[in-house]
């Protein structure tokens, strides 16, 4: 009954399973690099897409408060008359509220602070030249060091990205501006 039946023992040849797990294990870190790509290409459209929300955002802030900034405008070089200050101040207070905060998030990288330059920044600027002193009172009235360099708080991203696009907006323009609001190209 057993004589019909042989057994062979002869070394099982294990060169052809390396090759074979060798391939599967690259097709699998290509999926998983394939993947990563993926991933890493997700984030960067949802960082894009938070920050033109963001911006939107900051847009309709501009757009509510673009009255006002042309209140400061108009009245600015008449600000201390009595006939005017109750609105002047209101207009100052209204923008330096909404620029503190945007400034705040473009300071802290929450807006892309380029962009919101580009948009922006000659704006703020000439914002900060109507503001500065009237901050710097407000400063003063609330016990609080007048400059940024003493330790100031109040409305300190607003002046210091307002420096910010100071330095970064092209001399002509920043020029103009310190012209048109009486301020040497040193003043703050």
């Amino acid at each position: 009954m057993m004589e019909g039946i042989s057994f062979s023992f002869l070394p099982f040849n294990w060169s052809g399973v390396s090759g074979v797990s060798d391939i599967l294990m690259t097709l699998l870190t290509l999926v998983l690099l394939l993947s990563l790509r993926q991933g890493a290409h997700s984030i960067r459209e949802t960082a894009l897409s938070r920050h033109a929300e963001l911006l939107r955002w900051a847009m309709e802030e501009m757009e509510k408060v673009k009255p006002d900034i042309n209140t400061l405008r108009s009245i600015y070089p008449e600000q201390n008359t009595l006939a005017n200050q109750g609105q002047w101040q209101r207009s100052a207070q209204k923008v330096s509220v909404t620029l503190q905060r945007l400034s705040y998030m473009a300071e802290h990288k929450l807006i892309p602070k380029k962009h919101f330059r580009e948009m922006w920044g000659p704006t703020v600027l000439e914002c900060w030249y109507l503001l500065e002193n009237w901050t710097t009172d407000k400063r003063v009235s609330n016990g609080e060091p007048a400059e940024l360099v003493e330790g100031a708080y109040s409305r300190k991203d607003f002046e210091s990205y307002a420096l910010y696009c100071k330095q970064e907006l092209p001399t002509p323009l920043t020029n103009r501006l310190a012209e048109i609001y009486k301020r040497t190209n040193t003043d703050s």
